[in-house]
């Protein structure tokens, strides 16, 4: 933890006005999973893209397969690099303006996108394009993730890290690993992280995830990522709580684990928050994150509340989880500096 805080007899009735005026950091927020129900309504009727329900319906699910479907299904709207900049300008402005998101790392998958001919450039040319504007309205950061779905097959991986690694953009800070865990184990991927890190990329990977069974995604999948995949920080991570050995290495390693408090899977919530409890509590460095904020119908004030409600939280707790995220972040050394002043001068404001 980046230092400490603590605060004497802080009102409880404050703490949603603490929460919604912080300066936030999200590092594990999904780009399709971030767009609003509106704006994939309208890209599917500019595109004539058929859906088979309403978008309100496509949003209503409870297991992660139908999650999954639902994701992959809503990133077929997207078809130009004009929809990449409008959809990186209105998930960027949103999370600022609903939640105080001060920097945010969006992950994407290249692989959604390739099949309706859109190439690589388009797509991250047309978000950057898109979140310079929001940032420079705004005054926010952002970066991005490359991110690959594990059921891709060898070849598209291959071609995706080409064109990532052929079309460096400082924005792109580095790659990710998403999907049923189960059906793409990360030691498959190894490959594709000693090159992307060869190239100067940083390495992020979705492991140990609850919604899925302990023969799916087992604690040892951590030890692959770190060991084989050398990633800098991991997403989810709440299986390592079943193995003390692995859990206690993740803690010696101070290894960040980018744990979100809502789930696709409505019967997991309470568990994952017990998860999340936890793993505080053992001595991981977390960061809170909202994962698809639209789909799951959250953002970072409402990601941060729940665990202030359900777990007897408090400002104390979300300032540390803040100055992990903050420090986590693949913003530049500067900009890092520069959101820990606004958080310190935010803090001054309860002092």
């Amino acid at each position: 933890m980046s230092g400490s805080f603590q605060f004497k007899h802080f009102p409880a009735e404050l703490l949603p006005q603490f929460i919604q005026g912080l300066p936030k950091v999200d590092l594990h927020c999904h780009l399709i999973g971030a767009i609003p129900e509106q704006l994939i309504a309208q890209l599917a009727e500019k595109h004539s893209v058929p859906l088979p329900c309403s978008i309100e319906a496509l949003f209503e699910f409870s297991e992660f397969d139908r999650f999954i479907q639902a994701l992959r299904l809503a990133a077929t709207v997207l078809r130009a690099e004009e929809d990449f900049a409008e959809v990186g300008y209105q998930v960027l402005k949103q999370a600022h303006q609903k939640a105080g998101v001060v920097h945010l790392e969006l992950m994407f998958n290249p692989q959604y996108h390739l099949e309706a001919g859109v190439s690589y450039r388009e797509m991250v040319d047309g978000l950057i394009s898109g979140l310079e504007r929001a940032a420079a309205e705004l005054g926010v950061s952002y970066r991005l993730i490359a991110a690959l779905d594990r059921i891709i097959a060898r070849d598209q991986a291959e071609g995706i890290l080409s064109e990532i690694i052929a079309n460096p953009r400082q924005q792109v800070a580095g790659i990710g690993l998403d999907g049923p865990e189960g059906k793409g184990p990360p030691q498959l991927f190894a490959w594709f992280y000693q090159q992307a890190k060869a190239a100067g990329l940083r390495c992020t990977a979705h492991v140990c995830e609850d919604n899925q069974s302990l023969i799916d995604a087992p604690a040892k999948n951590y030890e692959v990522c770190k060991e084989l995949l050398a990633c800098d920080r991991f997403d989810h991570g709440y299986n390592l709580l079943h193995d003390s050995v692995l859990l206690n290495q993740a803690v010696l390693n101070q290894d960040v684990f980018n744990v979100c408090s809502v789930t696709s899977v409505v019967k997991n919530r309470a568990r994952r928050l017990a998860a999340i409890k936890a793993m505080y509590e053992q001595g991981l460095k977390l960061t809170i994150n909202t994962d698809d904020p639209a789909m799951f119908k959250t953002d970072m004030c409402h990601s941060l509340a729940i665990l202030c409600d359900e777990l007897a939280w408090g400002p104390t707790e979300v300032v540390a989880l803040t100055r992990n995220a903050i420090d986590a972040s693949w913003a530049s050394s500067e900009r890092k500096s520069a959101l820990h002043d606004l958080l310190g001068q935010y803090l001054k404001r309860y002092t």
